[in-house]
């Protein structure tokens, strides 16, 4: 008699402990429970600003921007950011930069980028009005390497040329 009220015993504890574990996985499909362990899926980016924080003060020839100009002053910078070798984006041009001054470009911003999972090759030019404008430096970045960061700082190799690309991450 006795090994059989064990039995029972064991069994009801059995019964009980299969109850609440089901108990607990339809709390989980109540409207309070549901999406507790669900994980966004990224969905977006998004420039919100790019800033030149300075860049070099003479061109690759040697010559300070524009020096065949006798009116000029500095470089007359704008940027443009290219994937898959075609621009998504070119920016306002700003004239007469100084390299010890940050330059903000704010045309055509925030810009949504469709494919934030390819390279993306950002480049800084002097606007020249008589030759090809000349490249100050570029960056090739690809963009989830930020993901969740709100910015990335690019310096070049030798420091003359920093920016900073401020971005927005969408998750659904």
């Amino acid at each position: 008699m006795h090994s059989m009220n064990n039995r029972i015993i064991i069994l009801l504890l059995l019964a009980l402990s299969l109850g609440a574990c089901k108990s607990k996985k339809g709390a989980e499909n109540t409207a309070e429970g549901k999406g507790v362990f669900k994980q966004k899926k990224l969905v977006g980016m998004t420039i919100m600003a790019i800033d030149v924080k300075s860049f070099p003060r003479y061109g690759k020839d040697g010559e300070k921007w524009d020096s065949w100009a006798p009116m000029a002053g500095g470089a007359d910078l704008y940027v443009r950011i290219k994937q898959y070798d075609r621009p998504i984006y070119t920016s306002e041009v700003r004239e007469e930069c100084d390299p010890d001054m940050a330059i903000s470009f704010f045309q055509s911003l925030p810009l949504e980028v469709k494919t934030y999972t390819e390279r993306m090759l950002i480049e800084v030019f002097d606007k020249d009005g008589i030759s090809d404008d000349d490249n100050v430096g570029y960056f090739t970045i690809y963009p989830l390497d930020y993901q969740n960061k709100p910015k990335a700082v690019l310096t070049n190799a030798d420091g003359s040329l920093r920016m900073e690309v401020s971005f927005t991450w969408k998750y659904e």
